[in-house]
């Protein structure tokens, strides 16, 4: 019973960061966003080795630092989005005057 329920938490804490981590790749605009992506991969890597040496708390540390990688990575995308759009409002005020 406890074993079925570990395994149902690292399978979800894997989906999460996965997810997290495939959001970031789609959503990947800029180099900082890229390196959290791959930083979020390795984690995910770290995982899995740690799973295989069965040492369950490593295991969901590594899918939190992957989630909290892919969570900066769209940060970042979201940042660079807001500063275009920031830049094009600068671009409209000064045609304005």
């Amino acid at each position: 019973m406890i074993q079925q329920t570990i395994v149902r938490i690292f399978n979800i804490d894997k989906t999460l960061a996965n997810t997290a981590i495939e959001e970031a790749q789609i959503h990947s605009n800029n180099e900082k966003s890229e390196e959290k992506i791959t930083k979020a991969l390795e984690e995910m890597q770290k995982a899995k080795e740690e799973l295989e040496k069965k040492r369950p708390d490593n295991v969901i540390s590594k899918y939190k630092n992957a989630w909290q990688h892919a969570q900066q990575a769209m940060k970042h995308n979201f940042d660079e989005d807001e500063d275009d759009e920031n830049e094009e409002d600068d671009e409209d005020n000064n045609e304005e005057d």
